[in-house]
């Protein structure tokens, strides 16, 4: 059984390890941002549950009901949390337009021309200091989540301190994002008591004595009462009618974890996110023309975003299911944007970033970049039904700016 007394492992930050942030935000790493990915968010992933004691003296118990088995992590935290983690209210973390200055850890940039494909998995930044957990502990934290949140929304600017490789946001699930990996499951907060939740600020499930089946229908049992996913993580903090009605107003949150997740790790690699399509506006004015104000788009598409490095624009694409991604030249970006505002391959396949010059078809240069995103497992269900619901394309040559 892996054991983790304390801090995790000084070896690297515990960002490296998907466990914690399973544990911290209910998401688990690779699962798809937005509520509809699971009905019941109750099927075990690969990896284990994430437990967390406030009492080592209880984890005999759970592993006596059955709770702690050969792929579990088990954490002991203190009063307040997991030591090694510095918690922080939401409302305090203040905001900035610009996000901060590129981690100093010695990581080299992504290397490569335009264009470099480097699909991957992500994941934080080995560093040597704690990580940072916001958490939304009662209305005025809510309130502040929600003002970023619109904020990016309607302006295109992201809070500075969201896109910290070293910082999360506690209890995700609970705040639009996917809840698949929120349930007893995946991770269980359990209180010197011998009370246990999925969080801090979660409900009562019953007790550690309990098996994991008995506590998991209860947990299913509260989230089948609620409209919203998930009803457990913060129900000791929020008043259940306000969030319910914040997030149904935002049908667009889980696109926006989903961009500042991939945001966040392009900054552990050195790399300076400034946009991400739909947020704000889209970055062709063609297309923004066609489009004016922020876009709300499928829970499923990719998100395209810009990074600048010594005053050159880089084009990214990620993928918010499995959060795969890789790097494509501006062409290609254009031709994504399009493909992302009208999801039409046919009309898309016409655009010619570049009239005139020797090379493929554009047609063909389309499908060459969708069968590469494909073959990196990036968005493959979304370019599959690409020709549904096509929408016309504007007329005039696209130009990014």
């Amino acid at each position: 059984m892996p054991w983790v007394q304390g801090c995790p492992p000084s070896s690297g930050s515990w960002f490296t390890d998907p466990r914690w942030e399973q544990w911290a935000t209910g998401v688990g790493a690779g699962s798809v941002d937005h509520p509809s990915s699971s009905p019941s968010g109750a099927e075990r992933q690969p990896g284990g549950r994430t437990l967390v004691f406030q009492d080592v003296g209880l984890v005999g118990v759970a592993a006596r009901s059955g709770w702690i088995g050969a792929l579990d992590t088990v954490l002991v935290g203190s009063d307040t949390g997991v030591p090694g983690w510095l918690e922080q209210p939401y409302g305090m973390a203040g905001w900035s337009a610009d996000p901060p200055e590129p981690p100093s850890n010695g990581l080299p940039a992504a290397s490569g021309a335009e264009g470099d494909r480097r699909p991957g998995h992500g994941g934080g930044a080995p560093g040597s200091g704690p990580g940072i957990v916001l958490r939304v502990g009662d209305d005025h934290d809510l309130s502040a989540f929600l003002r970023d949140a619109d904020r990016a929304m309607d302006t295109g600017c992201f809070a500075g301190h969201l896109l910290r490789p070293d910082t999360l946001v506690g209890d995700l699930s609970s705040l639009g994002a996917d809840f698949t990996a929120a349930g007893p499951d995946h991770r269980l907060w359990v209180a010197a008591d011998g009370r246990v939740s999925t969080s801090q600020s979660g409900a009562d499930l019953g007790r550690i004595e309990e098996s994991p089946a008995t506590v998991t229908a209860r947990w299913r049992a509260r989230n089948d009462g609620g409209t919203r996913p998930c009803a457990v993580g913060l129900a000791k903090v929020l008043d259940e009618g306000e969030r319910t009605e914040a997030l149904a107003d935002r049908p667009w949150l889980s696109r926006y974890h989903a961009t500042v997740r991939a945001m966040r790790r392009l900054r552990a690699r050195g790399l300076l996110p400034i946009a991400a399509s739909g947020f704000g506006r889209r970055l062709d004015r063609r297309v923004a023309a066609a489009q004016p104000g922020p876009v709300v788009d499928d829970a499923t598409a990719p998100l395209l975003l810009v990074t600048r490095q010594q005053g050159r624009n880089r084009y990214w694409v990620a993928d918010p299911v499995t959060t795969r991604g890789c790097g494509i030249d501006a062409a290609d970006a254009l031709r994504l944007e399009y493909l992302l505002a009208f999801r039409s391959r046919s009309g898309a396949g016409m655009v010619d970033p570049s009239p005139g010059a020797p090379g493929r078809s554009p047609r063909i240069a389309l499908d060459d970049l969708i069968d590469r995103l494909v073959d990196d497992e990036i968005c493959a269900q979304w370019f599959s039904a690409l020709e549904q619901g096509a929408r016309p394309l504007p007329v005039g040559r696209p130009v990014f700016g």
